[in-house]
């Protein structure tokens, strides 16, 4: 039924349609790190330390610099295959 012409049941507001950022920031912590890929803190932090994710460690604390995972997705695309983070990872030590 109608009531002052609108219907009685009004339409819910359309929720704003979430948004990647466009740009990643130059670091990500581990955690924000691990959302982003789906999987556990405890996973990636493994990997971490078993030398096949790359990060940067500052005082026992590590950050993943946003530009890796950027290129690690623009070569997944490019090539369409797999890109095992690991080889990402196998840099020189310079320690």
């Amino acid at each position: 039924m109608y009531m002052s012409g609108r219907p009685r049941h009004e339409p819910e507001a359309a929720r704003p349609i979430e948004r990647l950022p466009t740009s990643t920031p130059r670091f990500l912590t581990v955690s924000a790190t691990a959302e982003l890929l789906g999987m556990s803190e405890a996973t990636l932090y493994r990997a971490i330390r078993d030398d096949e994710f790359p990060a940067l460690r500052i005082r026992g604390r590590y950050v993943v610099p946003g530009k890796v995972l950027d290129e690690m997705e623009s070569a997944a695309m490019n090539s369409y295959r797999k890109v095992d983070a690991a080889d990402w990872a196998d840099l020189p030590s310079t320690a």
